[in-house]
């Protein structure tokens, strides 16, 4: 199944006009494009929030960044909403592209200390406004709205 959105676990990485909902003296977390040339080296370096559209890339491109600041396992969730319907969901996401307006979750994950999400886009991914809710631990932890533009705007 192509994935309107295809989330890579690499380490894990986030954030666009963030909100911490708790745990904000944890972690630090950055949202933009990704950095590094394999999947175990991709980073945040900077947060940016306006994501060009961009497909068939060999590795994610953009995505989020979380250092714990501690060893502790600890688990992470995602939920995803769209500007409008995609054409289809793969990768870690669960659900259909019909569920575009109530969030699309990934499956939960756990993690030590630094770790880097990354996604990539397909044919046929909207553009427009996002938002991405992380859940740490089950809880809220953190909200990024950020924008897909053409990749020439």
């Amino acid at each position: 199944m192509k994935s309107v959105l295809t989330i890579f676990f690499a380490f894990l990485l986030a954030s666009c006009a963030t909100q911490n909902t708790e745990n904000a003296d944890i972690f630090d977390f950055k949202f933009g494009l990704l950095v590094g040339g394999s999947m175990n080296t991709l980073d945040v370096v900077e947060n940016q929030f306006i994501i060009p559209h961009r497909v068939a890339t060999k590795l994610p491109y953009f995505g989020f960044k979380i250092n714990s600041g501690h060893y502790e396992l600890y688990s992470v969730q995602t939920i995803i909403y769209f500007p409008s319907a995609p054409k289809s969901i793969s990768g870690n996401l669960e659900g259909s592209p019909e569920d575009y307006a109530e969030g699309i979750k990934s499956r939960v994950n756990l993690y030590q200390g630094r770790s880097v999400v990354g996604y990539r886009l397909e044919p046929g991914d909207p553009y427009g406004d996002y938002k991405l809710v992380v859940l740490v631990n089950g809880r809220p932890w953190q909200e990024v709205d950020y924008k897909i533009v053409p990749e020439s705007a």
